[in-house]
């Protein structure tokens, strides 16, 4: 059987939502068949942070400079927060990142010959409040935090997918099933596998977000 890990422990803080919903899944898997324990990919102290100091060159340089033709102030407000507290652009703090990516990437391939599929929250929180970027200062990076599973998982270059796991207060929440780079075909399959147990997946009705 394929061996999942499941990630109910980060070392920070989940919503007990979000924990009944990866619990939910790995229940799931492990009625199909999956031979599912509690892991955690190493390193994630530095995985947590390989998105933003990767893309601080993107943002604070690239994005940054274009809002005021941009004209949006939610967005001017938003991004000039998170510049603010962003590691600063330079060549010595992108080499470091780089390192620590390689690093990351090859601790979760040694992790994943072990477990080829590893099930996280898609966020910290069960939801994000509409306008919660720029309802104070260091939202931006409040909002990295809690999403902290699905942002640095691009940095590392490994497929995902997003599965949906039932509704808080109404409001859809979801997990995210990491595999082995080129492995798409066991995110697929497990994809499958709790369709057969949830039901099919079908479009979202917005309505709950009128």
């Amino acid at each position: 059987p394929t061996r999942v890990a499941l990630v109910l422990n980060d070392g920070q803080e989940l919503d007990p939502h979000v924990i009944d919903a990866v619990t939910r899944v790995g229940d799931a898997l492990a009625n199909a068949g999956y031979d599912v324990s509690e892991a955690v990919p190493p390193m994630t102290d530095s995985f947590f942070t390989l998105w933003e100091r990767l893309g601080t060159f993107d943002i604070a340089l690239g994005l940054a400079p274009l809002l005021p033709g941009i004209d949006d102030s939610g967005l001017t407000a938003s991004i000039s927060d998170w510049v603010d507290n962003m590691p600063s652009p330079t060549p010595q703090t992108f080499m470091a990142a780089l390192a620590d990516r390689d690093l990351v990437m090859r601790a979760w391939n040694r992790f994943q010959a072990d477990f080829p599929l590893i099930i996280t929250p898609m966020m910290a929180k069960a939801s994000i409040a509409r306008g919660y970027d720029v309802a104070h200062k260091g939202a931006m990076e409040e909002l990295l935090r809690h999403g902290r599973w699905g942002v640095n998982l691009s940095a590392i270059a490994m497929p995902a997918l997003a599965f949906p796991a039932g509704h808080v207060d109404g409001v859809p929440i979801g997990v995210q099933m990491v595999s082995h780079q080129w492995r798409e075909d066991i995110l697929l399959h497990a994809g499958d596998a709790l369709e057969q147990h949830f039901g099919e997946v079908t479009p979202i009705d917005v309505a709950w977000a009128g």
